[in-house]
């Protein structure tokens, strides 16, 4: 269900505070689980790296994590990763395939989700198949 947030958006799913089922997780380029963060990325990242971004890209993150203070670490009431929200089940074996090592990487999974976006695959995330972007 959809919730509003303190600043108006909505809040697409639920924070997801324990790591995913380390047997179903998604594998890096490397062939390890890639569940765990190994860098400390911030709000301020996130939000640096937005002012490059696609208007589109920008309208995504923030639907997905702006209601929680851009946060990189959130995750998804089904175990989404990182600024672009990248579904365990969906998206994240791809950016791991296409070599991106760390989905809170804000570089990594804004630059990934630009280029799903260029070859139309923007259906990938909520925001845009609610027609919120």
């Amino acid at each position: 269900a959809v919730q509003s947030v303190p600043d108006g958006l909505p809040r697409v799913g639920n924070v997801r505070t324990s790591p995913v089922d380390a047997e179903a997780a998604p594998k890096s380029a490397a062939g390890e689980a890639a569940d765990t963060p190994r860098r400390g990325f911030t709000s301020a990242d996130v939000l640096t790296r937005l002012e490059r971004a696609t208007a589109r890209a920008r309208c995504i993150v923030r639907y997905e994590i702006g209601g929680y203070h851009y946060d990189p670490y959130v995750r998804g009431a089904q175990g989404e990763r990182g600024p672009a929200q990248l579904h365990p089940q969906g998206k994240l074996a791809a950016f791991f395939a296409a070599g991106y090592d760390e989905p809170e990487d804000p570089d990594q999974a804004i630059t990934f989700l630009e280029l799903a976006l260029a070859r139309g695959e923007a259906s990938a995330w909520a925001p845009v198949v609610w027609g919120l972007c």
